[in-house]
């Protein structure tokens, strides 16, 4: 991928993050360590599946052994090759049999974030979808530990979905445009 190209892609997913995941508060544990400066954006080198595979190894053995201080979670954006819903789904099978195999289950845990992201039984639109849906492929690599901390400081996590859900339903069509239909953004 080309710098610029490079510097498009952060820009996007840190604009997502900012204006949609903290923005919205999506993901109620997600200003502290952005603010921090604990989470990393890292961009996959395009160069076919296995590539892929390493580089997300890589960059899980490197969370795995870095204090949760310095990186506390990690954006892994597949800008290319997983445009496809399905074929995205296939790679994050992948990982999670790759953080089994690793032995980092307890450890380590993947969330998914995708463009065309749509839960089961859903319409495609629906507006419950968008509360995964990113700019590009994402998968968010978060440390378990510092999941159940900030789990254990939120009062409803069973209801951050419906709550998502809901702020999303009562976002007026302008501003749901405006954060996720506007460019080429979501």
């Amino acid at each position: 991928m080309h710098e610029n190209a490079e510097t498009l892609v952060r820009d996007r997913v840190v604009r997502w993050l900012e204006d949609v995941v903290i923005g919205l508060n999506l993901c109620p544990f997600a200003r502290q360590p952005w603010v921090r400066q604990q989470v990393t954006i890292e961009l996959c080198p395009s160069g076919g599946h296995e590539s892929v595979l390493e580089f997300c190894m890589t960059q899980m053995h490197r969370l795995n052994g870095t204090p949760a201080e310095d990186i506390d979670s990690m954006l892994l954006v597949l800008a290319e090759g997983y445009e496809d819903f399905s074929d995205y789904l296939d790679i994050l099978e992948e990982l999670n049999a790759l953080i089994d195999l690793s032995g980092w289950r307890g450890h380590l845990q993947l969330a998914s974030f995708h463009p065309l992201y749509q839960f089961e039984g859903t319409q495609l639109e629906d507006r419950e979808n968008y509360t995964n849906r990113a700019p590009y492929p994402i998968v968010h690599v978060l440390r378990e530990d510092s999941v159940e901390r900030a789990r254990a400081l939120h009062p409803d996590t069973e209801g951050i979905p419906e709550d998502n859900i809901r702020r999303l339903e009562n976002l007026s069509e302008t501003d749901f445009r405006r954060l996720f239909t506007g460019g080429k953004d979501c």
